[in-house]
C-alpha cells in the first residue's frame, strides 16, 4: 500500500480523496453519456462529438496519472 501511495506522490487521505473524486466523475459519465447517445442517434447534428471527446480526456487524464488532480 505505501510503495503505490509513494509513486503517486499522495498520502492516504489525499489517495483516497482523488479516488472518490474519480469515482463521482465515472458515475456522472455512465449517468449522462447513454442519454447523449440516445438524442445523438435521434438528432444526428446535436452533441456530434460530446461522448468521443469525454472519452478521450478520461483516457488521456489516466494515462497521465489523475491522482491529485481534481
Amino acid at each position: 500500500m505505501k510503495d503505490h501511495l509513494h509513486s503517486v506522490g499522495q498520502g492516504y487521505f489525499g489517495h483516497l480523496v482523488s479516488a472518490w473524486v474519480l469515482a463521482a466523475q465515472l458515475v456522472f459519465l455512465l449517468a449522462v453519456l447513454p442519454f447523449v447517445l440516445v438524442v445523438h442517434g435521434l438528432l444526428p447534428g446535436v452533441w456530434d462529438s460530446v461522448v468521443s471527446d469525454k472519452i478521450e480526456a478520461l483516457n488521456q487524464r489516466l494515462q497521465s496519472g489523475w491522482h491529485g488532480e481534481n
